[in-house]
């Protein structure tokens, strides 16, 4: 491995906790994998467990899909390009204007790119993709695979869940969640917060997503899926949220952003003040930094 590769996975096992909120009935702990990758965090241990497979089988094409802004996107495009990959790219954007951080990111680090205006002729074009199978892969949208699920488990192994009451994650694409509820069955509560999708859209699509992987041996359960009190689009900036993030900055020293772990802290710490979520709890902090970036790249356009 060359100097980058061994400092990105240099973190794997090196997982720290830090009180950040506490009342009369609960407290509140992050378990910080946010530093792990460049702030990538999470999504870098699902793409070591891809990439520790493919490098099993000697392959070294990938085709990426997915939306061109999107963090995962663009973790993997950064990922497995700096990991000596030929990373062949299939997209969709439904703004053909928007430039973004991610989406300079993900056209630097592709060999080959090619982009749809809507999700719903993207899909159509990826069903008829052809790849070679011997040499190329195809990988699923937000890594949605057993061995990125496999991989989270270096995650899971440092959690002495006895300390703990219950454990709490984002629910984006519902990997993380599903992979640590397969890992624990029932060994602590493992809530979800859903910043996507509704909590009516969400648990089908979790049930959905937990077949696909070969994960049926554990129940959906309406209660362990909460949602975070936000009805605005996904991806839209919230001026109280964004406030937020700053004062928790300033109060434990965390950065967290506000598309993901801020709308998911806010959320707890309301739940907690109304003694919802009581005892000892841990939120796990996937990182998601790199929605940051934007706010670099209009600072750079106003010079």
């Amino acid at each position: 491995m060359n100097f980058l590769q061994t400092y990105l996975s240099s973190g794997l096992s090196n997982l720290s906790t830090q009180t950040v909120f506490e009342n009369s009935h609960s407290k509140l702990s992050i378990l910080r994998d946010d530093r792990l990758s460049f702030g990538m965090g999470t999504k870098f241990r699902k793409f070591w467990g891809i990439h520790s497979d493919l490098e099993k089988k000697k392959i070294k094409k990938v085709v990426l899909q997915g939306e061109l802004h999107s963090n995962a996107l663009t973790a993997f495009a950064f990922l497995f390009y700096n990991f000596g990959y030929k990373v062949r790219t299939l997209c969709y954007t439904r703004d053909k204007i928007r430039i973004s951080a991610n989406s300079i990111f993900v056209k630097k680090n592709s060999h080959f790119l090619e982009k749809w205006d809507s999700r719903s002729n993207w899909k159509n074009a990826v069903e008829q993709i052809q790849i070679d199978k011997e040499s190329e892969v195809l990988i699923p949208e937000y890594g949605l695979i057993l061995s990125a699920s496999n991989s989270l488990h270096t995650i899971w192994k440092q959690i002495r869940v006895e300390e703990w009451d219950s454990l709490i994650i984002d629910l984006g694409s519902g990997l993380t969640w599903l992979s640590a509820k397969c890992f624990y069955q029932n060994q602590i509560p493992i809530y979800g917060i859903s910043i996507g999708l509704s909590k009516k859209k969400m648990i089908p699509w979790l049930e959905e997503k937990r077949n696909s992987l070969g994960l049926e041996n554990f129940p959906i359960k309406e209660s362990f899926v909460l949602e975070s009190g936000f009805r605005q689009g996904f991806g839209s900036l919230n001026s109280n949220i964004l406030e937020y993030c700053n004062s928790f900055y300033l109060k434990s020293g965390i950065p967290i952003e506000p598309i993901y772990s801020g709308r998911s802290l806010f959320a707890i710490e309301k739940k907690m003040e109304q003694g919802e979520l009581i005892g000892k709890i841990l939120y796990l902090h996937q990182g998601g930094l790199w929605n940051f970036l934007d706010a670099l790249l209009a600072k750079k356009d106003r010079l």
